[in-house]
């Protein structure tokens, strides 16, 4: 910011140290020591300050030194008498047709005012703080979390790869024990060649010696005869014996890995191998109501070897409508669990919302329900549009196959179409069908 000069016109190339609000004056060093011994109440400022952001308590409108006497209830802020002044011309009289009173009149409220905003800052301040502690204690379980998986996915890659070099060594021993069984006699190529030079030099000999006048050496010469046929017949055994390498029957060795069709999916399974799930352990092994052996076939219902979290029990949540909505609304793919009081367990699957303010036919072509007595499932009643009708109840699924009313438990509100040939077929009760009381009831998140 620019550094004001003094308003006197003798020390204008002089910079001011203070300003006065009530002379609308900027002072230097020596102006200033005069000013303060005849003004001394007079309120002033440090001149490097910016007074526009600052309160004075004088009238920041240009043309307005004066103190701030009054207030306008209408624009809720402070005023002059400038500002209330009955001509309206240029920045006169901007107020003077507002509801305008004394500070001192407004002087009560606004105590009152602050000590409400004061309240509503404490409560704030203190939700904040605890928001913040909420948060920090958040993050700090995050980055925790965040080490424990790392660590959790390094220590199983880990010990596969600790498993696959042991399956790697334990082939390439193999490899050596099958090639070491196959190996030719380390001197078989060396005799080879040693052979090879031999004949060459006892043709040479025996081609000098045809060459040759022997005359009355022919003593020699049949020595040389007997000495090329001793070494003929040395040749032709260990020709024989390099021969038999000859007709060896070679076959080569290849590294299969089972199959190429078991090796495509090996590779496709450590491709896929591993989920991250913000939901932990699988909730549906803790359910009242499915066994633990028929989880899988649930799961082959469904596909996609799903997991499965709690999100509703009846019998801790509450049977009503509201607490089923609590706990469940815009909940997607869900799968139902049921059981009687006559011990029967059923349920449906569907992949639509339970949202209460959108279609009362929600046409999901994916759903179904089926009997875990029986291990069986079926299509919805409604064939054509195979409907999760839930407007009304709790859950209703298809067109009458089974529904939950508002209190199913304390009520007995559940019921399910007499008319209903799977469950009539499957359970051969019709007490049951017109009788449908609840034992329990869950509902679960699929998560896939």
């Amino acid at each position: 910011m620019e550094k004001k000069k003094c308003s006197l016109i003798e020390h204008k190339d002089i910079d001011s140290k203070i300003f006065c609000m009530e002379c609308n004056t900027y002072m230097c060093n020596n102006c200033e020591s005069f000013h303060s011994k005849l003004f001394p109440k007079h309120q002033v400022f440090n001149s490097d300050e910016d007074l526009n952001k600052i309160f004075t308590g004088f009238c920041k409108e240009k043309g307005h030194p004066i103190k701030l006497e009054f207030f306008c209830k209408t624009h809720n802020q402070l005023c002059c008498g400038i500002c209330i002044a009955k001509i309206r011309k240029e920045e006169i009289g901007k107020h003077k047709d507002c509801d305008v009173c004394t500070i001192e009149d407004i002087k009560e409220e606004k105590k009152n005012k602050i000590e409400e905003n004061i309240k509503c800052l404490n409560d704030i301040l203190n939700k904040l703080q605890k928001s913040m502690e909420e948060i920090k204690s958040t993050i700090e379980k995050m980055d925790k979390n965040k080490k424990e998986v790392i660590t959790q996915i390094q220590n199983v890659f880990t010990e596969i790869r600790k498993e696959l070099k042991n399956r790697e060594d334990e082939l390439l021993k193999e490899v050596d024990v099958i090639f070491n069984n196959k190996k030719f006699d380390d001197k078989v190529l060396e005799n080879s060649e040693k052979l090879s030079e031999n004949i060459k030099s006892l043709l040479s000999k025996t081609e000098n010696i045809n060459n040759s006048d022997n005359g009355n050496k022919l003593s020699s010469f049949i020595n040389i005869c007997l000495n090329v046929e001793n070494e003929v017949n040395s040749i032709i055994d260990k020709n024989n014996c390099i021969n038999k390498y000859e007709n060896i029957d070679y076959k080569t060795i290849e590294f299969i890995p089972r199959n190429k069709e078991t090796y495509g999916a090996f590779i496709e399974n450590i491709n896929k191998f591993g989920i991250l799930s913000e939901y932990g352990p699988d909730d549906i092994y803790d359910s009242l109501i499915i066994q633990e052996n028929e989880i899988d076939l649930i799961k082959s219902f469904i596909g996609n070897n799903p997991k499965f979290k709690l999100l509703y029990r009846a019998s801790i949540d509450g049977d009503t409508k509201n607490d089923f909505d609590k706990k469940c609304l815009n909940k997607q793919p869900t799968l139902a669990l049921i059981k009687n009081k006559l011990g029967n367990r059923f349920g449906g699957y569907t992949t639509q919302n339970w949202n209460y303010d959108k279609e009362y036919d929600k046409k999901d072509p994916s759903s179904f329900i089926f009997s875990l007595d029986n291990k069986k499932m079926y299509n919805l009643k409604n064939k054509n549009n195979r409907a999760i009708q839930t407007k009304g109840y709790v859950i209703h699924f298809g067109n009458g196959d089974f529904c939950l009313g508002n209190k199913f438990l304390t009520e007995n509100t559940g019921w399910c179409n007499k008319n209903d040939r799977y469950f009539e077929a499957e359970f051969n009760n019709l007490s049951y069908l017109e009788n449908f009381i609840v034992q329990e009831f869950e509902l679960y998140h699929v998560i896939i």
